[in-house]
């Protein structure tokens, strides 16, 4: 058997550390990915949540949301302040769409975008009468999707 000199020695733990490192490296990037991915998680419920709070922790959006709902009447800036209200729900919905494109989303639940969409679970009016209103400020891919797959359910 050949006895290893000094340079061979030292090459081959070099070389060991390298598969060391590039192993590290490996378990380095599958815990970033998990801890993105909880991240992600984490924002969409946010979003999911941010509605809910809006409207409990603001007598007045709560109160202008009833009044649309009823049909009464509002100003030019309560029409405003509801129009303004769905386009910020719709860009949390193309934000998740965006997320989905990215891969880094499930699919979007079409049947509860849906019923989102054409009921007002918030009683002020559905996003369906905003729609035509605030599309233009939504992404093209996004508009597409939501209607062959929500608005023209």
């Amino acid at each position: 058997m050949k006895k290893l000199d000094f340079g061979q020695t030292v090459g081959l733990l070099a070389n060991l550390g390298v598969i060391a490192g590039i192993i590290f490296l490996g378990v380095e990037l599958h815990q970033n990915n998990e801890l993105m991915e909880a991240e992600a998680r984490a924002a969409r419920v946010d979003r999911l949540r941010a509605t809910a709070e809006n409207v409990f922790s603001d007598q007045a959006l709560a109160d202008l949301l009833v009044k649309a709902g009823n049909q009464e009447a509002l100003t030019e800036s309560e029409e405003l302040r509801v129009r303004s209200f769905n386009l910020w729900r719709l860009r949390g919905l193309e934000a998740y769409f965006v997320e989905y494109q990215a891969g880094l989303n499930p699919a979007p639940p079409v049947d509860g975008w849906n019923l989102a969409f054409h009921a007002e679970p918030w009683s002020g009016p559905s996003l369906a009468e905003s729609w035509d209103e605030v599309k233009p400020q939504l992404g093209d891919d996004f508009v597409a999707w939501m209607e062959d797959n929500v608005v023209e359910r």
